[in-house]
């Protein structure tokens, strides 16, 4: 019995000994990433109050300064993400990618409204999003003929996929591009249609093909009933 107690006190003193370790070495931790993060050293600081809560989940200090520097962390994320957006969104701008500008502004945009106003970089933060405000509106409002004639130059070189691409991306409503999308997927089908029908033994692919573009027409086009016509002659070619 005694030997029994005297194997159980020195498992507890060696587990004792094996806790005050790691409490003191989390404590260590702790006073650096203090240090660091009075010296403005924040990411560093982040890393080193994380490697003390890996030593011991228990240390409320610990914890609440890794609360504190998450705080600091992820809101020096956002702003860095969004001026790297308002960087990109300019220079899509510039080449001319007008839905890559539109959509890159807006994100940068989303990410200082998502900046609390007790954040400690708030008015960078409200500095970016003045700049924002400014560029955003001449950026949406990009008239929609911009496209309209990239898209018939395009049309002009016979390129008539790239033209269909480019009118493609854009998130619109506007009938004139629409329409013009649909003349092109009607012009590539037919083409492709008016191939098939030349062959013999054309093949399931160049079928889905033309069936893709054909498609593509809208109901409200010129075309469509046409389209239709040809997507039915198509469909039975695929069931020969």
């Amino acid at each position: 019995m005694k030997k029994i107690i005297g194997i159980s006190l020195i498992i507890g003193i060696f587990a004792a000994l094996f806790l005050y370790l790691k409490f003191d070495e989390s404590y260590k931790l702790y006073y650096e990433a203090e240090k660091l993060y009075k010296e403005g050293n924040i990411n560093q600081a982040y890393e080193k109050i994380k490697e003390a809560v890996e030593v011991n989940h228990f240390n409320k200090k610990v914890l609440i300064l890794k609360a504190k520097l998450y705080k600091i962390v992820s809101n020096n994320e956002k702003l860095e993400k969004a001026e790297k957006y308002y960087t990109e969104s300019k220079k899509a701008f510039f080449v001319e990618d007008y839905e890559k500008a539109k959509i890159l502004i807006s994100k940068a945009y989303e990410l200082t409204l998502s900046i609390p106003e007790s954040a400690h970089n708030k008015k960078e933060a409200l500095t970016l999003q003045k700049k924002i405000e400014k560029d955003i509106t001449r950026i949406q409002s990009v008239e929609p003929s911009v496209y309209y004639q990239r898209a018939l130059k395009l049309a002009e070189k016979n390129d008539y996929i790239a033209a269909f691409e480019l009118l493609n991306k854009l998130n619109t409503n506007d009938e004139k591009l629409l329409s013009l999308k649909s003349d092109f997927a009607f012009k590539i089908g037919t083409s492709r249609y008016t191939s098939i029908l030349k062959k013999q033994n054309p093949s399931e692919t160049e079928i889905l093909d033309a069936i893709y573009w054909l498609n593509n027409v809208d109901k409200k086009n010129t075309n469509y009933k046409t389209a239709e016509k040809y997507i039915q002659v198509l469909k039975n070619y695929l069931g020969r």
